[in-house]
């Protein structure tokens, strides 16, 4: 373990990592389909109870991945002060769907 800004951070194995990105293959996200499928490989990974330094690190690459393929194709409209206005007379709770429930969560 390394210390940095008073944080403890794992030393990553360079070989061990560099197997787990030959298996896994990780790129830019260019599909839903890309996504559905690298989605997959993090569901796998976070179902590992004890996951070794190696295997975060390329969860967290995923994870950068998936969330930069949706912010791109899936964003997100900041709501008007009126629609929050109305979302808000509604009772909307953060658990509907739809367009109101994104329009709930910007604000």
């Amino acid at each position: 373990m390394i210390q940095n800004f008073g944080k403890m951070i794992s030393t990553i194995d360079k070989q061990l990592y560099g197997n787990l990105l030959s298996i896994a293959q990780p790129r830019l996200i260019n599909s839903e389909v890309e996504n559905q499928q690298v989605l997959s490989q993090v569901e796998k990974l976070m179902a590992i109870a004890d996951r070794t330094p190696e295997q975060d690190e390329l969860l967290a690459l995923l994870v950068f991945l998936i969330e930069k393929f949706e912010k791109e194709y899936y964003p997100i409209d900041t709501a008007s002060p009126h629609e929050v206005l109305f979302i808000r007379k509604l009772g909307l709770r953060p658990r509907t769907s739809g367009r109101l429930y994104t329009l709930y969560l910007t604000q």
